[in-house]
């Protein structure tokens, strides 16, 4: 919560560079300074008020921060759509034109200046159509790449894009390419303006207990950590989505024959075909006399759900 107060006079401060005073009224960085109103004429019975204590819950005479609000997702404002610009390169590509992506100043210039300015001037163009952009970088060659690199072929830098950037997948992504993947987003996931079931609404809370990173920091590190690990081991809710249910994985792979699981498995959770060497730890899994099939289905699907390959976006 952002608790506010009327904004009576300009902000004394002391800069920390050159330790000059000075003052100023509410404003955008590098933007112009709102003007505070003069105080209208009190009665006696307003000056009484104003002797006991406020109450946070009235709103203040003058909003500073309102003025600031409106004013800052504004075309005009260059570092606004600029930062804005920015964040969606580093969720499409894997990192920022400028990184870090709080590090949004002059001594950490951005990798293609031009490019960001494009990106910038072409989103204020469209009222900051996020939908668009999103759109126009997801055909673009650079988000198309692939993240494989040829044989023989010196690494580039990742700030290059001539490759695919790999990262983690953020708690909500690996979320929903759980449900998607293990065939229950049909039966779990809302549909058009419906409500979520609470089995949807537990699990991911639970999700996002586990994998989500400190509220406001973008998902860029990933640490592992001991309760991801109980969580994807012993989560009553996460290892329902691997009994067969409802045509789910699970059930679809039970009734295929041996040797078109690994197929089928691989495309669903990897969305790629298996090696040779692969399609046979599949065929070892499910000839294994002490095990009934559906559990031997359930322990690959874990297992693949669980691995590196599958929480990065490649």
């Amino acid at each position: 919560a952002v608790n506010e107060q009327s904004m009576t006079a300009k902000l004394e401060f002391v800069s920390v560079l050159d330790e000059q005073s000075g003052s100023t009224g509410p404003r955008i960085p590098l933007g112009k300074e709102f003007e505070i109103p003069n105080p209208p004429a009190e009665d006696a019975e307003e000056k009484q008020n104003k002797k006991r204590k406020p109450d946070p819950n009235d709103p203040p005479s003058f909003s500073a921060l309102k003025l600031v609000a409106e004013a800052l997702p504004s075309t005009d404002n260059r570092l606004f759509r600029q930062n804005i610009a920015n964040r969606m390169w580093f969720m499409m590509m894997g990192r920022g034109l400028v990184e870090p992506l709080d590090q949004f100043h002059s001594s950490n210039q951005a990798t293609h200046p031009e490019l960001l300015e494009l990106l910038a001037d072409e989103l204020a163009a469209h009222q900051f159509d996020i939908k668009w952009l999103l759109r126009e970088l997801a055909l673009s060659q650079t988000w198309q790449r692939s993240s494989r690199m040829a044989p023989g072929n010196d690494v580039p830098p990742p700030e290059s894009y001539q490759l695919g950037n790999q990262r983690r997948l953020t708690a909500e992504q690996l979320f929903w390419s759980t449900l998607q993947a293990t065939g229950n987003l049909q039966r779990l996931a809302p549909r058009d303006e419906g409500q979520p079931s609470e089995d949807f609404k537990e699990l991911k809370s639970r999700f996002l207990a586990a994998f989500a990173g400190e509220p406001k920091e973008p998902a860029i590190d990933y640490t592992p950590a001991v309760k991801q690990a109980l969580f994807l081991l012993n989560d009553s809710k996460l290892l329902e989505l691997l009994s067969p249910s409802c045509g789910n994985l699970i059930e679809r792979l039970s009734t295929m024959p041996d040797d078109e699981v690994a197929d089928e498995l691989f495309l669903s959770i990897f969305c790629r075909l298996p090696e040779d060497e692969e399609r046979m730890i599949v065929r070892q899994q499910l000839q294994q006399k002490n095990m009934h099939k559906k559990n031997a289905l359930k322990r690959l699907a874990w297992a693949m759900l669980t691995s590196m390959e599958f929480s990065v976006n490649h």
